[in-house]
C-alpha cells in the first residue's frame, strides 16, 4: 500500500531530524512536521482516487466502473463541503470517520474486489453524507451539527386531516395556510423522504434534520399520549427544519409503513386550538 510505504520513509525521517537536531526539540519538531504530513496525506486518501496511481484491487476497481467513480467525486465533493460547515473540533470527528469509511471499505472488499460488493458501501456513505449537509442547512449557523444522521425513507400519498367529533370546521384555506407554517403537505400531495430532506410532488426537497425517539421524550408528550392514545414508549419521527420558532415535524409510524403526522390546527380567529392527525398513506412507485 502506499500509505504504509510513506510511513516507512517518514520514520526514516523523523530519525533523521533527529540525529541533526539532537535533544527534545528535534523530537518535537519532527514529529510536528510528521504529524502535518501525516494528516495531509490522510486527508487525500479519505476523499478521492487519483487513477493514475491505483495500485490495490478496490481502487482499480472503482477506476475500471463509472457508477463507482460518479460516486466517489460525489462523495468526495460533499466531504469537502461539509468541512468547509464544520467546526475545527467536528471536522476532526468527520476526518476520522472518513477515514475509518475508506478503511473499512477496502478491508471488506478486499478479498472480493467487485462493483457488487463496493456499490452498496457507497451508496450508504452518500446517503450519510448527504443526510449530514441537509441536517446541517437547518442550522441557523449553517454548521454540521451531527455525524449520524437518521435517514427517512419512504413515498406517501397524503389524506385529509382526520378530525375528533365536536372539533370546529375551518375553511380549506386556513387549513393549507395553518399546514404550510408547520411545513406539513396538503391532502392528495405526494410526499417522499430521502437523504436530502421531504419533497413535494416535483418541488425541491425541503432539508429535514430527523431524530428517532418515542413519543414519551417530546415536548407535550402527555397531550400526545391523550389526544391520540399513544404510548409511551411508542416510536417517533421528529424532524428539524429551518428557523430558530419552526416546530418539529412529528411522524408516528406504523407497522404498514404508513405515517400518521400530527398537526396543530386552530379554528378561525384563534379561539380554539387542537392536534389533528395528518394519515400518510404508503404509495408503492
Amino acid at each position: 500500500m502506499i500509505l504504509e510505504k510513506v510511513c516507512k520513509k517518514l520514520n526514516s525521517f523523523i530519525k533523521k531530524i533527529e540525529e541533526e537536531m539532537p535533544g527534545i526539540r528535534g523530537k518535537i519538531s519532527a514529529y510536528i512536521l510528521a504529524y502535518g504530513m501525516m494528516m495531509l496525506l490522510w486527508n487525500a486518501s479519505a476523499w478521492a482516487i487519483n487513477c493514475s496511481k491505483a495500485s490495490s484491487s478496490v481502487e482499480k476497481t472503482i477506476c475500471e466502473n463509472s457508477n463507482l467513480m460518479k460516486n466517489d467525486k460525489e462523495i468526495s465533493d460533499n466531504y469537502q463541503t461539509l468541512l468547509k460547515m464544520s467546526s475545527p473540533k467536528t471536522a476532526d470527528a468527520l476526518r476520522a470517520q472518513q477515514r475509518r469509511w475508506v478503511q473499512g471499505r477496502d478491508a471488506q472488499c478486499r478479498q472480493n474486489a467487485t462493483a457488487t460488493c463496493l456499490m452498496p458501501l457507497y451508496n450508504n456513505r452518500l446517503d450519510e453524507l448527504t443526510a449530514m449537509l441537509s441536517s446541517a442547512g437547518t442550522q441557523e449557523d449553517g454548521l454540521l451539527d451531527t455525524l449520524n444522521p437518521t435517514i427517512l425513507r419512504g413515498h406517501w400519498v397524503v389524506e385529509p386531516l382526520q378530525r375528533k367529533v365536536g372539533e370546529r370546521d375551518i375553511s380549506s384555506e386556513d387549513e393549507i395556510e395553518q399546514l404550510s407554517k408547520q411545513h406539513l403537505p396538503k391532502a392528495g400531495d405526494q410526499i417522499t423522504a430521502t437523504p436530502e430532506g421531504l419533497c413535494v410532488g416535483d418541488n425541491p426537497c425541503e432539508a429535514v434534520s430527523w431524530s428517532k425517539s418515542t413519543v414519551g421524550s417530546l415536548i407535550g408528550a402527555g397531550r400526545y399520549e391523550e389526544d391520540f392514545h399513544l404510548r409511551p414508549e411508542q416510536d417517533v419521527y421528529s424532524g428539524r427544519v429551518f428557523g430558530k420558532w419552526s416546530s418539529p415535524i412529528i411522524l408516528v409510524p406504523e407497522s404498514n409503513d404508513d405515517m400518521q403526522a400530527i398537526a396543530g390546527i386552530c379554528a378561525t380567529g384563534g379561539e380554539r386550538c387542537w392536534n389533528s392527525f395528518q394519515p400518510w398513506r404508503t404509495k408503492i412507485k
